[in-house]
């Protein structure tokens, strides 16, 4: 079970670096348009994980859960005897009517302690990117605990069934999962009202392209994987997009673009 865990990390590593770069040079070579984009950042994101559990599944039943980690055979010829691979070979009867099948069991020292610290490193990384997602993630959720329904529901929102917030504790409008977008209460009021159903349609935008789950669960493994550099980048290049395809959107829905421009600039500014 150690060689195995231990090859998951080593296999999903690969992988992730193989279709990032993938991912990469589609984006470059393709034209495509942000919503495009933004799938296969996604893609690049959540398909390694699927593709690495099938490759170690599959190989972990061919070797009968018996899974050997290559990379510490050149340290082999430099360790001492008692520390080198020892064999042990058992019998295997098959199903009745079958022949008996010969199979070895690997009694490896020095592969154990490989893989108990492949395996180590890999909880102690992942756990502390998880700790910091969940520091940052309540903090977003104190924020938002002070909010209440918002005083003056735009038209443009109540279309939609979409419901409206506000709290004085966050500084731009933000959009939430389960339908709900929550505005930085007397701050959202002093812009135009242009601007403010352009900012409005942005942020439903997000709600339709149903971007709140999407960017929460890639912000999740991003933070668990942050020591594999191209990860990050594609989080950072996913987030960009999905502001984009939401910009494209809203002009879509109805959105001046001056108006969006200016909205979204106070915003960030």
């Amino acid at each position: 079970m150690l060689h195995i865990a231990a090859t998951a990390v080593l296999t999903y590593a690969m992988h992730s670096a193989v279709i990032c770069v993938l991912a990469f040079i589609m984006v470059r070579v393709a034209r495509l348009d942000a919503a495009s984009r933004c799938v296969v950042w996604r893609a690049a994101l959540f398909l390694p994980l699927v593709t690495a559990t099938f490759a170690v599944s599959i190989a972990a039943k061919e070797s009968g859960g018996v899974t050997q980690i290559s990379v510490i055979e050149p340290m082999r010829s430099v360790m001492p005897s008692q520390f080198r691979r020892r064999n042990v070979e058992m019998i295997v009867t098959a199903i009745k009517g079958r022949p008996e099948t010969r199979t070895t069991e690997v009694d490896d020292p020095l592969s154990q302690a490989s893989s108990l610290g492949i395996v180590l490193l890999a909880v102690s990384m992942c756990s502390v990117g998880l700790v910091t997602h969940l520091r940052r993630t309540s903090r977003i959720r104190t924020m938002l605990r002070a909010r209440t329904p918002a005083r003056r529901v735009d038209p443009v929102v109540a279309r939609r069934s979409i419901a409206m917030t506000e709290s004085e504790l966050i500084e731009i409008p933000i959009a939430l999962r389960g339908r709900e977008i929550c505005i930085p209460g007397r701050t959202f009021q002093t812009i135009g009202d242009a601007e403010r159903t352009s900012v409005l349609l942005h942020e439903i935008a997000h709600i339709e392209r149903n971007d709140p789950l999407w960017m929460d669960a890639s912000r999740a493994v991003c933070s668990m994987t942050w020591w594999q550099p191209l990860t990050r980048i594609v989080c950072e290049r996913l987030e960009l997009d999905t502001e984009a395809a939401a910009d494209e959107r809203a002009v879509a829905l109805g959105a001046p673009p001056h108006a969006l421009v200016a909205g979204l600039a106070y915003f960030a500014g």
